[in-house]
């Protein structure tokens, strides 16, 4: 499970794409680069179709040797699903193995770490930006996978080592019980009861972030990753 946790990230981390297009970057020669700057010369600022044509087409050309060189895009339902899966394998293994929430949790930090200097610092501005729906996805699958899952799996694993089975099987309805809750309550009626259930400081609206009230600027600083470069004053 440790390897499988921690080799993913380091792939991503590796960049083999930058490494694979090493036989394509030795091929891009001077006499290369002259012949392409001639041609873009020479359809330049033409005014007939078919001139204008082959302009398109040379600077198509110039892209894909432009993207030889440069690192790659990171692939964010790639790293979703390598989270998700990590999520899901420490769950199977819970009842097997106590220390598997251990290590997930250090897999995921480093898989935080690691995207998130990969993605700020390293991976080149894709041409169109994502939002967080893929991420909520996740969220939700986990929301119906969770409750249901670690008590199956814990009757899975622990019953051939029950002689009377009947404390496991009360053990997994209880475990249960939550789960179903989870699962038929509605996310803004459990966040009503959860926002009932906080002390009184924090239920001020000053102090929820994104409220009309928000006096925190961080936000503002966090969009600015999304815009475009020449949009940006630092």
């Amino acid at each position: 499970l440790a390897i499988n946790f921690i080799f993913p990230p380091l792939m991503f981390l590796m960049d083999y794409e930058l490494a694979l297009n090493w036989f394509w970057r030795r091929r891009l020669t001077d006499e290369k680069l002259k012949e392409l700057n001639l041609e873009l010369d020479k359809y330049r600022d033409k005014e007939e179709a078919a001139d204008r044509d082959m302009f398109r087409y040379v600077e198509e050309k110039v892209r894909s040797w432009e993207v030889c060189f440069e690192p790659t895009i990171m692939d964010l339902p790639r790293h979703y699903a390598n989270a998700e899966k990590t999520y899901y394998c420490c769950l199977i293994y819970m009842a097997l193995m106590p220390l598997a929430p251990l290590v997930g949790f250090l897999s995921l930090l480093f898989q935080y770490v690691n995207d998130k200097w990969m993605l700020l610092r390293y991976c080149r501005r894709p041409s169109v930006v994502q939002n967080a729906e893929a991420a909520l996805e996740g969220l939700m699958r986990m929301r119906f996978v969770l409750p249901w899952l670690l008590p199956i799996m814990m009757v899975y694993f622990l019953r051939p080592c029950f002689k009377n089975t009947g404390a496991l099987s009360i053990a997994t309805v209880l475990a249960l019980l939550p789960g179903i809750v989870l699962i038929l309550v509605p996310i803004n009626r459990l966040a009503f009861l959860f926002r009932w259930a906080m002390p009184a400081w924090l239920q001020d609206e000053k102090h929820r972030r994104g409220s009309t009230v928000d006096e925190t600027t961080q936000d503002y600083y966090q969009a600015q990753h999304l815009w475009p470069k020449e949009r940006k004053y630092h």
